[in-house]
């Protein structure tokens, strides 16, 4: 049987996630500087059309940042990722922490915010927040496909979310803006 898509897509049970476009990702002091300028070229634009279309048909939004104490106590040191963007100002308050302005937050919008791990389904209250909203489907947005936005979906489909994806950055040999499921 075929899904309904406008049922799995219904903005009183959905949201969509902008997934690390903060200041430190995608701003201009970013860790990546290639990774940012692309992103400033194509996906930050793309979801900043996005997330209006979105708060208009009703659909939750949730931005989904990172931040970390200046001595990093608390915070992952056990894998190669988390020394990549280690000069990079990602402490609470700071604009590297913050979500880009363009693209918010408005006073409906949901901000979570995490200390550690890769993905915000550890170690925040998402699940429980998105629950709590009545959520079962989630479009996820962000310059990561790679990792945080992969991550991201595995936890959601996990925890028996409906997931979307929509990659808004050329990565080699991804296409800007391919859906898939």
């Amino acid at each position: 049987m075929k899904p309904d898509l406008a049922e799995i897509a219904d903005p009183e049970h959905t949201a969509i996630f902008t997934q690390e476009c903060q200041g430190a990702v995608v701003g201009p002091n970013a860790g990546l500087a290639v990774l940012a300028e692309e992103a400033r070229r194509e996906a930050v634009p793309n979801i900043g059309r996005l997330l209006p279309a979105g708060r208009d048909a009703g659909v939750t939004i949730v931005h989904c940042l990172i931040q970390r104490r200046p001595d990093g106590l608390g915070g992952n040191q056990n894998a190669k990722i988390f020394a990549i963007g280690s000069g990079v100002d990602i402490a609470p308050g700071s604009p590297g922490a913050s979500l880009l302005p363009e693209l918010g937050p408005a006073p409906t919008d949901v901000v979570l915010r995490r200390s550690h791990g890769i993905g915000p389904m550890g170690g925040t209250d998402l699940d429980a927040t998105l629950r709590n909203l009545g959520v079962s489907t989630i479009v996820a947005v962000g310059v990561s496909v790679r990792i945080a936005i992969t991550t991201l979906g595995m936890d959601a489909v996990n925890a028996e979310y409906r997931k979307r994806h929509k990659w808004c950055l050329r990565t080699s040999g991804v296409p800007s803006c391919d859906s898939r499921l």
